[in-house]
């Protein structure tokens, strides 16, 4: 069989069929399809949880976008996420002062 026959015989296979038969591609596909659903999960939290998306039309009239429940409730987890290891932001004094403070890490826009 010439090069150009192989070649072509192997155009003609279906892609799924090439990729799933070389064992090598396997961490490929698995790293790829947990970046899908890890994008597609923050996509959905941050779409659906996020206290400045606002679907209903009486909230989207109103200038003030939220309330410190619905921030603190958001940000809940943020600063745990942020001293999972050492790093310079985290070990600057500032940090820790903020932290120290109740409800460290929400900033919510207040009324005049």
């Amino acid at each position: 069989m010439t090069p150009f026959r192989r070649l072509s015989a192997l155009a003609r296979r279906a892609s799924s069929s090439v990729w799933l038969s070389d064992p090598a591609t396997y961490p490929l596909l698995a790293t790829l399809a947990t970046a899908g659903v890890l994008a597609g999960f923050s996509g959905g939290r941050y779409l659906l949880c996020c206290p400045d998306i606002r679907f209903n039309k009486a909230k989207r009239k109103t200038l003030y976008f939220g309330s410190e429940a619905e921030a603190s409730a958001f940000s809940s987890h943020r600063p745990a996420l942020a001293r999972l290891s050492p790093n310079p932001i985290n070990q600057d004094d500032s940090f820790k002062r903020r932290e120290a403070l109740p409800d460290a890490g929400v900033r919510v826009m207040t009324r005049p």
